[in-house]
């Protein structure tokens, strides 16, 4: 089951509430998560605790739309579809999408 996050705006910020559990859901750090996201919506932002805070008005459909990019392309095994992977650092700016189920090991580019 895909996760989605759970999205409020207070002012000129963007608060991701569960953000520390989508993260543990799909078994990826919040640090590389939230390092994705800020680099699509091209703000900054941190993480506090489980809740991330993107300074900026981002809305909560488009922030579940490129959690389902994520999803497809740092999560999801090209090879036999599982969610069951790894994401292992290699070398500078290569990055081995491990499958746990197939065993099949990607490269995938570092963003």
């Amino acid at each position: 089951m895909m996760p989605k996050f759970e999205v409020n705006i207070a002012g000129k910020k963007t608060f991701i509430t569960n953000f520390g559990q989508v993260s543990d859901i799909l078994g990826r750090s919040p640090e590389l998560l939230l390092r994705y996201l800020l680099k699509e919506v091209a703000l900054p932002g941190t993480t506090d605790g489980h809740v991330a805070v993107i300074q900026g008005e981002v809305k909560g459909q488009l922030l579940n739309k490129l959690l389902e990019r994520f999803v497809r392309e740092y999560v999801i095994c090209p090879v036999c579809g599982s969610p069951d992977t790894r994401l292992e650092k290699e070398r500078r700016g290569v990055f081995l999408l491990r499958c746990l189920a197939c065993g099949a090991v990607t490269p995938m580019k570092a963003f």
